[in-house]
């Protein structure tokens, strides 16, 4: 048999008559990390971390055996994906929820080795100036898959979330694992001023005013993307925001079926000659057969 999409034979059997072998797509995205709500040092208010990004086309999957799949809750859980013992091809993916915040944190990438993406955060400032418009803090964006957090912008601005990174692996190109947006504490308080998340589901900067109680949430990274949250600024109710939840896809060849432990939430689609499952929540087992 051949798949159009692989370009490759996608069922063989091994002597014998044992498992036989399938072309396999992964993509996996650990949860975001959450921002941090600003305190009045300028050392927090900085965006979260999109979570670490890895897709990896190619991988040979075996029929009758177990996959354990976990998908990463929102603000830093890990992601894995893996093979126990009785595969012969065997590979263990755990993809970690801590992956570049603001305030310059650099990524912490488990998965490197097989090519994941992740970027640093952005650089935060605390502004002790005594002039009119000159005092407050504005922090660092986080991380995202596909670019590096932005950093303050002179005395207006926090840093922008890096942009999250892009995949057609459900037919669709879809960009995921924004990072979060840094929080802004200003005497000049003007809601233009506020971060944005980066592309790809990075949650939005909060915001809080010098001179009065006026302020604004940070918003959550967006479910299922991975995406950082924003920060939160200084004083009043200006909440961080949580970073999004991970996931997992798997593409195969559509002469197989899946079966899906009881403790995952999945969905499965068709899109040519594979299909596509999508694990959204959860840990439990997967079998193709």
């Amino acid at each position: 048999l051949r798949n159009m999409a692989f370009g490759r034979r996608i069922l063989s059997f091994g002597a014998g008559g044992g498992a036989a072998t399938f072309t396999l797509r992964f993509l996996g995205i650990a949860g975001g990390s959450s921002g941090t709500k600003m305190n009045n040092a300028g050392t927090t208010g900085f965006g979260g971390g999109a979570g670490e990004y890895l897709e990896v086309t190619g991988l040979t999957g075996e029929t009758t055996h177990n996959y354990l799949v976990t998908v990463g809750a929102g603000g830093g859980g890990d992601t894995r994906f893996k093979t126990n013992a009785t595969q012969t091809n065997t590979f263990d993916y755990d993809i970690s929820g801590f992956s570049g915040r603001g305030s310059g944190q650099a990524a912490s990438l488990n998965e490197s080795a097989a090519g994941s993406k992740g970027n640093a955060g952005g650089n935060s400032r605390w502004i002790t100036g005594t002039t009119s418009d000159n005092y407050g803090g504005l922090g660092g964006g986080g991380g995202g898959a596909g670019a590096v957090g932005g950093n303050f912008t002179s005395i207006t601005k926090a840093g922008n979330g890096g942009a999250g990174f892009a995949s057609d692996i459900d037919g669709t190109s879809t960009t995921r694992a924004g990072g979060g947006g840094g929080g802004a504490f200003l005497e000049s308080y003007n809601t233009s001023f506020r971060s944005h998340g980066g592309s790809g589901g990075g949650g939005r900067g909060g915001m809080a005013d010098y001179n009065s109680t006026a302020h604004v949430d940070a918003n959550d990274g967006t479910a299922n993307t991975g995406g950082g949250g924003g920060a939160g600024a200084y004083v009043y109710d200006s909440q961080n925001g949580t970073g999004g939840s991970g996931v997992v896809i798997v593409r195969y060849p559509n002469t197989l079926t899946i079966t899906v432990g009881a403790g995952l939430t999945s969905s499965t689609t068709t899109d040519g000659t594979d299909k596509i499952t999508t694990f959204t929540a959860g840990s439990d087992n997967i079998s193709f057969n």
